[in-house]
């Protein structure tokens, strides 16, 4: 099945749009899961722009590292163990990250975590043991080790939000048997899309030049509104965190709600 969302009624999503808190007190919980010594800029970014939406509760979890930056006087950031000198986090910390990120109704990875091997088993243990609802940016992609990527994408909770060059390079890592490549036609990446959601669980949103494309269990959606990715990450981490049923659906009214 195949939608164009910029045609779609937007009364078909009102149960959705209800499902909004319309204040703080019935607030969903929303955490971000990111940041390093070294970068964490994006991860900044996705919190200044979540912070003061009404209808989250939202949490920002940071290598205890970074509280030298920062500061501690930030009631909503959790800083959680580190490495002493790298910066990182460490996988001593993921149980305590897990409990979080278990108790919130979605996780925002924003990446910026490092690539090395200790930080990947870190990130893998926390998508491993977290059953909530979990968006990655491309920068977390870019932190998951190649031999772990075909894991993640048979998760029925995760959601994917990258560029076709991510998804180019996703698909060469998973030795998919069909290529994701720039001169690709219409058609050919909804097939494409199609079949890579069919073999694989999880959700994924692409950025393709005006193109914005959405995709899980075979059903793809589009819309051609051009919209900044990192705006379309954010509509969809606090809109699933209201209303994760049934992602794609949730997802597509994003686009209609926002």
């Amino acid at each position: 099945m195949v939608t164009n969302i910029d045609k779609v009624d937007p009364k078909e999503f009102e149960d959705i749009i209800w499902s909004r808190p319309e204040n703080n007190r019935q607030a969903s919980k929303v955490v971000i899961l990111g940041g390093s010594k070294d970068h964490f800029a994006d991860t900044s970014r996705y919190y200044q722009e979540l912070k003061n939406i009404t209808g989250i509760k939202l949490s920002l979890i940071l290598p205890d590292y970074l509280s030298r930056l920062v500061g501690t006087k930030d009631n909503n950031i959790i800083f959680a163990e580190s490495h002493k000198t790298g910066g990182y986090f460490i996988k001593e910390s993921s149980d305590q990250i897990i409990r979080i990120i278990n108790g919130a109704n979605t996780c925002l990875m924003s990446g910026e975590t490092g690539r090395s091997n200790e930080t990947q088993q870190f990130i893998e243990n926390v998508a491993d043991s977290s059953k909530t609802q979990i968006v990655i940016t491309k920068s977390a992609l870019d932190c998951f080790a190649e031999n772990y990527l075909e894991k993640l994408l048979s998760k029925n909770n995760i959601t994917l939000c990258i560029d076709t060059s991510a998804l180019t390079k996703l698909g060469k890592s998973i030795k998919f048997e069909k290529a994701f490549t720039s001169n690709l036609g219409f058609a050919q990446k909804i097939e494409y899309l199609e079949m890579i959601t069919k073999k694989y669980s999880a959700t994924l949103v692409i950025s393709d030049d005006n193109t914005i494309w959405c995709a899980k269990s075979g059903e793809v959606i589009y819309s051609k509104t051009p919209r900044e990715i990192t705006e379309v990450i954010v509509e969809i981490t606090k809109w699933l965190s209201w209303n994760n049923k049934n992602p794609l659906r949730t997802i597509t009214s994003t686009f209609i709600n926002s």
